[in-house]
């Protein structure tokens, strides 16, 4: 299978002492869609101090993979890394079961693993680029509750605050497995028709509904993101996950289920 596949080539790939270089989209697709725990590093390498960051990174390689299990590819090719969404380099994503998250501190090989720790020991809401949500993520999931934030580089403190308010609302997202993501990016918002920040927008499917409300009210995010109104598209058959329907079937007298298997083309 694909994923055994994957697992066996990382396995060889962890037992070597150097960060592999990946430059083909497809294969980079593969791995992080079906690798448990992935760090993919994008840079410049005609920037001599992104070399360098990159030469530390070699040097917390080792450790990630013994203690925090976390396995590491680079690419050094541009249009790949902007086939991401990365933009701005370097770039550090960490891939947990195939959801992305972007880290956005100094790119320093001691705060990146620091940050790494993190990720392995808490939950968070992860930030995403605007080409990660809606080329990568809408394909893996069926909703997703966004968060748009404006301008974190230079108001990381509201950012922080407002991050932490919406950890409950993170935690019971993932027990009926809607993902919860971050945006920061004005110009995707205001395609989105998002105006004022913090703003929340549902994904059903890739159909987008904003939320109205006050998103410092956790508990009014929350009656929006579970409304079953909210949930169900007119006129269409919603593809969900085994929690989500198991909600659906907790509070909906009746349910019509297909089930499929996406391998037979009948």
């Amino acid at each position: 299978t694909d994923e055994r596949e994957v697992h066996t080539w990382i396995m060889e790939e962890i037992e070597k002492d150097v960060i592999r270089t990946m430059d083909d989209p497809e294969v980079l697709d593969r791995v992080a869609d079906k690798s448990d725990n992935l760090v993919v590093l994008f840079y410049d390498k005609t920037k001599k101090k992104q070399v360098a960051f990159m030469e530390d990174m070699e040097t917390i390689d080792d450790e990630a993979g013994d203690e925090l299990e976390i396995f590491m590819v680079k690419v050094d090719d541009l249009h790949l890394a902007k086939r991401y969404g990365m933009f701005s380099l370097p770039a550090v994503v960490h891939y947990e079961d195939g959801i992305p998250n972007v880290y956005d501190e100094d790119t320093s090989a001691a705060e990146v693993f620091s940050w790494l720790e993190d990720q392995k020991t808490g939950s968070f809401i992860e930030k995403v680029t605007p080409v990660l949500l809606q080329q990568y993520l809408f394909k893996k999931q069926e909703y997703i509750v966004t968060l748009f934030l404006s301008n974190c580089d230079k108001n990381k403190e509201a950012c922080e605050n407002t991050l932490e308010e919406l950890e409950k609302v993170d935690e019971e997202m993932d027990r009926i497995d809607i993902l919860f993501v971050y945006v920061d990016d004005d110009s995707f918002a205001a395609k989105l028709d998002v105006k004022e920040f913090p703003g929340i927008v549902l994904f059903r499917n890739g159909e987008p509904l904003r939320f109205g409300g006050n998103v410092e009210n956790e508990m009014a995010v929350l009656k929006f993101v579970t409304d079953l109104d909210n949930l169900l598209l007119p006129g269409k058959i919603e593809e969900v996950g085994v929690p989500l329907l198991e909600y659906f079937l907790k509070e909906v007298k009746d349910v019509f289920v297909f089930l499929y298997d996406d391998d037979d083309v009948k």
